[in-house]
């Protein structure tokens, strides 16, 4: 799993920008998460490839295959 700090900051216009290049200004972190080939990430239900989140810590990476495992039981399908 890759990870990369971003930085959420209010612009002049007042509009809310997150950039990978640490601002000038008042600004919070937050980190994106990137699972890697063949992975998904999984926080309780929620599964995706990349997130945008304030708690890392939270997040594992999970083989593909899981997923699938775990669809075809919901499902009752092969999938």
């Amino acid at each position: 799993m890759q990870t990369k700090t971003l930085y959420r900051y209010v612009r002049s216009d007042g509009g809310i920008d997150v950039s990978p290049n640490k601002p000038e200004t008042e600004y919070t972190t937050i980190t994106r998460l990137i699972a890697d080939d063949g992975y998904f990430l999984r926080n309780g239900e929620t599964e995706c490839e990349c997130i945008d989140t304030e708690t890392p810590e939270e997040w594992e990476e999970i083989p593909n295959n899981e997923i699938e495992q775990a669809l075809s039981i919901l499902l009752g399908v092969n999938v």
